[in-house]
C-alpha cells in the first residue's frame, strides 16, 4: 500500500507546549508566515492536554489514540518494583501499539523523529531517530536501522542530544547549544526526506517547550556582544515554523499536514514547596533522633546538582552521576518514616501515592482503609487555600475519574493540578525555612535557573490538506482523537481500541459523505519484553534526569 511518489502523504507536525497565546498574536504581525498560511486554509483549533498536562504521557497519547489507563505512561518516572526509589520510563513501558506500528501493518513506510519517550526506538519500516528527552546518547543505539547514525555523522550534521540549554546558575543560556539543537533536526530530517522516502513523516520539535520554560516573563538574550534576540519564544516558534515551511516546500499540495501540540504554556507565577505543605497535613513524617547531613549541605549539594557546568560533569561523572545525586536521594528518601507516612508525591505535578500495606514495602494504610483514607487526603488539599488569594490551591482527582484501562492500577491514587497550572512544585531541601509559597520575582533571585513558563492544558491542532475545510473548530478535540483523525485522512481503519474520535468537523462536507470512518478489532496489547526492567544504566538514568532539569521539565 505504499505510495510510489516518493512524498509523504502525511506530516504529523508536533510543536511541543504550542499554544494559539503566542500564535495568533504572531501571525497577526507577520511573523509566522507558513503557520499563518494554514491556519488561513485549513481547520484549526484547541487540542485538549490530559490531566495533568505532563509531556512524556501526553505526547504517548497522541501517538496511540488512548488514555494512560492504557497505554501505562503517566510521568517521566515509575516507581521501581518494591521500592520507593523511581526508575525513568521508556518506550519500553507504553504497552500499546503506536501509529508508526499501525501504519506499518497497513503496509505504510513511516519516518519518526525526536517524538518524546521513544527510546529505545521500535524496528520499524522505515525509520526512527529516538527524542532527545529518552535517548542518553546520539548513536546506533538511539536509531533505527543502527546505521542511521552512521549516516547522519558522515553528513557532519552534529546531533546534540546532551547539551545544557537550561540558564545557569548566574541566568545565563547557551543559545548555541539551542541553535545546534534546531538545525540538526531540520537537516536529518530533511536528508532522511530525501534519501529514505516514507508515507508518513511524525516529527516533533520540542525547543518550543524549552525556550518557553526559561523565558516566559523576561524573553530577550544577547546571544554574543552587540546581539539581542529580543523574543526568545517569538524566535523559537519562528525557528519552527521556517523548518515547517521546509517540508511543505518538499512536500507538494497533495500532503495532509497536522500540527499539534502535547499542551499549551503560560506564564509560572509561583513555586510551591511541596515537601512542607505535605509535611504540615502530616501526610509525610520525618524520622528523628537520627543523623543525616544537615539541611545547609543538603541545600548546598542540591544547588550543585542545578548549576555545575557541563566540563565538571563530564570530568567527574562517578562523582557528579553517582555519588551526588544518589546520594541526595538516597537522604531525602532516609528522612521519611515511612511506616507513619500516609501519601508521597511522584512526579513533576500532584501525583500523590497513597502507602498501602502490601503494596508498598513499607505501608501503613490497609487495604481496606483505602477508599476512606485517600477520600480524607483528597479532602484535605481540596481545604487548602492560597494565603493570599484565599483560592483553592489543587484541583484533585481520583486516577479514575481521568483514566480507565488495564494500567490504571499504576496510576498516582491522587492526580491534580496545581494553582491552575501557574504554580510549579519545588523540590526544597530546607522546609523549615522555606516559605509554602515563592513568587517567581523572588525564586528569580534565589534560583535564576528556576523555570518561568509553565504548561497549560490547552494545546493547538492546525489541520490542512486537499480535503480538510478551512474554519475555526467549534469544539475542543483531544489528545487521543489524532490517531483516529490520521488513519481516518489516509483512508485506513481504526483500532476499535482507541479512546478518541474521528475528527471529522476537520474536513469537507462531501469528503466525509463518501468517506465514512471504518473501525477493525485489532490487538491492543503490544509485544514487547522486559516491562519491569529499566533500559537505562545508573549513569544514563542521571544523564537523561539531568537533561529533564536542564529543560526545564523537573527541579
Amino acid at each position: 500500500m505504499s505510495n510510489t511518489n516518493s512524498k509523504p502523504g502525511l506530516i504529523l507536525f508536533g510543536i511541543d507546549g504550542a499554544t494559539f497565546d503566542v500564535i495568533k498574536p504572531a501571525v497577526a504581525a507577520g511573523h509566522l508566515p507558513t503557520v499563518g498560511r494554514l491556519l488561513k486554509e485549513g481547520a484549526h483549533g484547541i487540542l485538549k492536554s490530559i490531566i495533568p498536562p505532563v509531556t512524556s504521557p501526553a505526547w504517548t497519547s497522541i501517538m496511540t489514540g488512548v488514555n494512560p489507563g492504557k497505554h501505562g505512561i503517566f510521568e517521566f518516572y515509575t516507581l521501581k518494583e518494591d521500592s520507593y526509589n523511581t526508575r525513568l520510563v521508556s518506550s519500553i513501558d507504553r504497552q500499546t501499539p503506536a501509529l508508526w506500528n499501525l501504519l506499518n501493518q497497513y503496509g505504510l513506510r513511516v519516518g519518526v523523529l525526536n517524538v518524546p519517550t521513544t527510546y529505545p526506538p521500535d524496528p520499524i519500516d522505515g525509520w526512527m531517530i529516538s527524542g532527545m528527552m529518552g535517548a542518553p546518547t546520539f548513536g546506533k543505539a538511539a536509531c533505527f536501522p543502527p546505521e542511521l547514525a552512521n549516516e547522519i555523522d558522515e553528513l557532519g550534521i552534529p546531533y546534540p542530544m546532551e547539551r545544557r540549554v537550561r540558564k545557569s546558575a548566574r541566568g545565563h543560556y547557551d543559545f548555541a547549544a539551542l541553535q545546534r539543537q534546531i538545525d540538526s533536526r531540520s537537516a536529518a530530517t530533511l536528508h532522511l526526506l530525501k534519501q529514505r522516502p516514507v508515507d508518513v513523516l511524525i516529527i516533533v520539535c520540542n525547543y518550543t517547550d524549552h525556550v518557553q520554560h526559561n523565558f516566559w516573563h523576561d524573553r530577550s538574550l544577547v546571544t554574543s556582544p552587540g546581539q539581542t534576540i529580543e523574543d526568545m519564544i517569538l524566535y523559537a516558534y519562528q525557528q519552527a515554523d521556517h523548518f515547517l515551511g521546509q517540508l511543505l516546500n518538499l512536500c507538494g499540495s497533495q500532503t495532509t499536514i497536522l500540527v499539534v501540540s502535547d499542551h499549551g504554556a503560560g506564564p509560572l507565577e509561583e513555586h510551591l514547596n511541596l515537601e512542607r505543605l505535605l509535611r504540615e497535613a502530616g501526610l509525610v513524617v520525618l524520622k528523628s533522633g537520627q543523623r543525616h547531613l544537615s539541611t545547609p549541605g543538603l541545600c548546598l549539594l542540591e544547588r550543585i546538582k542545578h548549576t555545575a557546568p557541563q566540563w565538571l560533569r563530564k570530568l567527574a561523572p562517578i562523582l557528579w552521576y553517582r555519588k551526588t545525586k544518589t546520594f541526595l536521594e538516597e537522604q531525602k528518601l532516609a528522612r521519611i518514616d515511612w511506616q507513619r507516612t500516609r501519601a508521597f508525591n511522584i512526579g513533576t505535578y500532584l501525583g500523590l501515592r497513597l502507602n498501602v500495606v502490601g503494596r508498598e514495602p513499607q505501608g501503613c494504610i490497609a487495604p481496606q482503609d483505602y477508599e476512606d483514607q485517600r477520600q480524607q487526603i483528597r479532602s484535605l488539599l481540596e481545604e487548602y487555600r492560597h494565603p493570599d488569594t484565599g483560592a483553592p490551591i489543587f484541583e484533585v482527582y481520583n486516577r479514575e475519574e481521568l483514566y480507565h484501562g488495564p494500567y490504571v492500577s499504576n496510576a498516582p491514587d491522587l492526580l491534580g493540578i496545581i494553582g491552575e497550572d501557574r504554580v510549579h512544585l519545588v523540590d526544597l531541601l530546607n522546609p523549615h525555612n522555606a516559605p509554602l509559597f515563592t513568587d517567581w520575582q523572588k525564586m528569580k533571585k534565589i534560583a535564576p535557573y528556576r523555570q518561568a513558563g509553565a504548561h497549560r492544558p490547552e494545546g493547538v491542532l492546525i489541520a490542512a490538506g486537499p480535503h480538510v475545510f478551512a474554519h475555526c473548530l467549534a469544539t475542543e478535540a483531544q489528545l487521543v482523537d489524532i490517531v483516529p483523525t490520521v488513519l481516518y485522512a489516509l483512508g485506513l481503519p481504526i483500532p476499535s481500541y482507541c479512546d478518541g474520535r474521528v475528527l471529522t468537523e476537520v474536513f469537507a462536507d462531501d469528503f466525509v459523505d463518501s468517506h465514512p470512518p471504518r473501525y477493525a478489532d485489532i490487538a491492543m496489547q503490544r509485544q514487547a519484553e522486559g516491562i519491569e526492567a529499566s533500559v537505562y544504566s545508573e549513569q544514563e538514568s542521571e544523564q537523561i534526569r539531568q537533561r529533564l532539569r536542564d529543560l526545564g521539565y523537573l527541579d
